[in-house]
This record gives structure tokens, C-alpha cells and sequence, in this order.
């Protein structure tokens, strides 16, 4: 190599560690996409906030849960997205740009756009897009098998609950049953989870409630189903 091109290849060299030349352009971004670079740009914006964003109610979900699930806290996500335009956006354009955007699990993408309309006050606690919903649940010292034949079998589910109650919609065997109660369009889902041979838990999922005022009752009545679907179990024979 001669004097000459030794000094240029220097020189280019010092060029690309300098930070002094071209921006990259769109076929410099990185190689997961617009999506991906978009995405860390607004993260970056979260670092230039100055104070964590106002909250006018409880997001529902803790800070150490979405940042366990997410890898961000609240704060963090109540910035990327209001840098975003999500204040503006439905909740399924919301949901859609943090999967798009950020990579962010269809579950978890769920939960951040409801706390978001929540914590921007948009949507009431137990809200959603189809109404208000509300959680029970309850630990039996049964096998998952027992507790989920309870539900799907008629004939036991008709000892704790009152007969033409539940109706059956959809059913995943020993995981959840999907159900339409009475005929204003509520739904019931039930989730089971094995802790033991002899020791499972359900979950039930009041959906499609037709106002806040409905979101206390409805869990005084499935706690007390549950616990006469407990005596039912406990029962012997």
C-alpha cells in the first residue's frame, strides 16, 4: 500500500468513528425492521421525560408484573405510548402497535392498552371493549379432573348451581369451559390449573356485565356458587 493510500484508508477510518458522517439511512436501520428502530426511538424519548407521567386511576396491573412480563414499567410504557399518539388511537390500534412496534406477546399487549385507557382515564376498573368483567376464584383439595367434571357434567354442575344457569359454549378438557348466563349476553369462563394430585384451582371470568354497578354483585354471587360447588366436592361419596 502506498503513503497516499495509506493516509486515505486512515482517514475513512477515522471518518466512521468520528459520529461526523451521514446519518444511516432506512436501509442502514437495524435488521429487525422499521418496526424494531421505530420502537427504540420512542424508548429513548422515555429517557428525556422529566418526571413519570400523571395517572388519573390505577393501571389494575402492579409495576413488578408488567415489568416481569415486559421488561418495562408502567411509567415507561404510559411515555412511549403518549409520545406515540395513543391518547388519540382505539384500543385495537393500540394493542396492534405494541405487537408491531415493540414485540410485545398478545396477552401482555392486552393488559398494557387497558391500563393505559385506564390510567389516562378512558376506561373504568373491570372495563373493557364488551363491558365489565370481574374475577373469583378458589383453591379445592380435588384432582383438576374432579373440579373440571363439575363444571362440564350437567348433572353435577346442576347441584351448585341453579339448573339452566350455565349454558355451554366452548370447552378445553380439565383447562377452561366457556359458558352464556341468562339472557343479557353475560358470559362465564372457568380456567383450571393443577397444584396437585388431589389439589386444583379455578378461576371464573364474569364477562360482558352491563355496568360498574353490576361488577359487585356479580362477585358476592360467584363466590357463594363456589362455595357451594366446595360443599358439593367435600360431600361424601
Amino acid at each position: 500500500m502506498t503513503t497516499k493510500k495509506a493516509r486515505t484508508g486512515g482517514s475513512r477510518a477515522r471518518t466512521a468513528n468520528s459520529g461526523d458522517g451521514e446519518r444511516p439511512t432506512r436501509d442502514h436501520l437495524p435488521a429487525d425492521g422499521l418496526a424494531g428502530g421505530t420502537a427504540r426511538m420512542e424508548d429513548a424519548a422515555v429517557e428525556n421525560q422529566a418526571g413519570p407521567p400523571p395517572r388519573v386511576a390505577d393501571p389494575g396491573m402492579s409495576d413488578a408484573s408488567i415489568q416481569r412480563g415486559t421488561g418495562k414499567s408502567w411509567d415507561a410504557w404510559f411515555s412511549i405510548l403518549d409520545d406515540w399518539g395513543a391518547a388519540t388511537r382505539s384500543h385495537k390500534e393500540i394493542a396492534a402497535h405494541l405487537i408491531e412496534a415493540h414485540q410485545v406477546g398478545g396477552w401482555w399487549a392486552q393488559g398494557l392498552t387497558v391500563g393505559y385507557e385506564r390510567a389516562r382515564g378512558r376506561r373504568a376498573v373491570h372495563e373493557r371493549s364488551d363491558g365489565f368483567s370481574v374475577n373469583v376464584s378458589k383453591t379445592f383439595p380435588v384432582s383438576v379432573e374432579r373440579l373440571y367434571a363439575a363444571f362440564a357434567d350437567e348433572v353435577t354442575r346442576e347441584r351448585w348451581v341453579e339448573p339452566g344457569t350455565l349454558r355451554p359454549r366452548t370447552t378445553r378438557e380439565h383447562r377452561t369451559a366457556h359458558f352464556d348466563i341468562g339472557a343479557d349476553g353475560v358470559r362465564l369462563g372457568a380456567f383450571f390449573t393443577a397444584k396437585a394430585a388431589d389439589k386444583s384451582h379455578v378461576v371464573l371470568e364474569i364477562e360482558r356485565l352491563g355496568s360498574a354497578e353490576d361488577v359487585e354483585p356479580a362477585r358476592a354471587q360467584w363466590k357463594e356458587r363456589l362455595a357451594a360447588l366446595a360443599a358439593v366436592l367435600n360431600a361424601p361419596g
